[in-house]
């Protein structure tokens, strides 16, 4: 079961995966329940009372969250039953959207019974012909220290080459960048909502170890397609 993704509703599924394995971390985008018509399967207008149980099949454990602001005070801390680790925000690049089409540029990710390590990861200079980034740089530093706000990675568009048919794709990047800070090589990985196998390959990128549920076959099979590639060829999938 390990490093794979299973066709399959997460009500059922996550709980036996629960008892058989030792689970480091649960890193995912689930269903954001705002009624959103592109998903192929889900129902995401599912009741106060039945998305807060959905998600709280995950109270406990260490659980790294992306969702939008308002939803996650509403619903995920109320599932999760304990307050955020930390939050960190995801700011798209200003032109990813209109107005019009999506008045929210953010996302929360939102951390929880797990704290993040931010000394792992080192942002590129903006300015690097700055004279005393320069001397920082001869001097043997790395880049900048990393911050909870985000700025970029930008959303996945229809013209980058990771792109796939599924409506809510959220960057390899993200998850692997979310991976370094919070679990170290070997750990296990669940997302209970994989969808286009975004976290599978980011845990493939890092060495960790996966397991993906996902209830849309049409997406698994995306998925898979997304990971027989990489594991085939090392193509470079993320644009």
């Amino acid at each position: 079961m390990i490093n794979t993704i299973i066709q399959g509703d997460c009500k059922i599924l996550f709980p036996e995966i629960s008892k058989k394995y030792k689970i480091d971390l649960i890193l995912t985008d689930p269903p954001y329940n705002i009624n959103f018509k592109g998903y192929d399967v889900y129902k995401d207008n599912l009741s106060e009372d039945e998305y807060i149980s959905l998600l709280s099949m995950f109270k406990g454990y260490p659980c790294c969250l992306i969702h939008y602001p308002e939803e996650t005070t509403k619903y995920v801390v109320p599932a999760l039953g304990t307050d955020i680790t930390k939050k960190i925000v995801w700011c798209y690049d200003s032109n990813a959207f209109t107005p019009d089409h999506n008045p929210r540029l953010f996302r929360d990710i939102s951390i929880y019974n797990k704290v993040p390590d931010f000394t792992r990861i080192k942002r590129p200079y903006k300015w690097p012909n700055d004279p005393r980034t320069q001397k920082k740089i001869r001097d043997g530093s790395e880049g900048r220290k990393l911050a909870d706000w985000w700025d970029d990675i930008t959303v996945v568009r229809n013209v980058h080459k990771e792109k796939t048919e599924h409506p809510c794709q959220i960057p390899v990047k993200i998850f692997e960048r979310l991976l370094l800070l919070l679990t170290n090589e070997g750990d296990l990985i669940v997302d209970p909502f994989i969808g286009s196998g975004s976290v599978a390959l980011a845990c493939l990128w890092t060495n960790r170890r996966y397991i993906g549920i996902e209830l849309s076959e049409k997406y698994v099979e995306i998925s898979n397609k997304r990971i027989e590639a990489w594991e085939s060829k090392h193509i470079d999938i993320f644009g």
